[in-house]
């Protein structure tokens, strides 16, 4: 049974932007491009999204910039 690659990006948040601001940003964009994260949350410092594809990341990371990967 082949197994799935869950790949993980983490976004910092800006200082001059609200968590709920950021968080409607991220979901209506996710929406339009229909792309459904395995994992969603919020973290200290930003926020943690998890996908199944390699190209829903590198979708999500050209519009989001900056990010850690893990």
């Amino acid at each position: 049974m082949e197994q799935t690659s869950i790949l993980s990006v983490r976004i910092k948040k800006a200082d001059d932007v609200s968590f709920a601001e950021i968080m409607i940003r991220l979901r209506t964009w996710l929406d339009a491009a229909k792309i459904q994260p395995k994992k969603f949350r919020s973290v200290a410092d930003g926020f943690e999204l998890s996908f199944l594809s390699e190209n829903d990341v590198q979708r999500f990371t050209a519009e989001f910039g900056d990010f850690e990967r893990s």
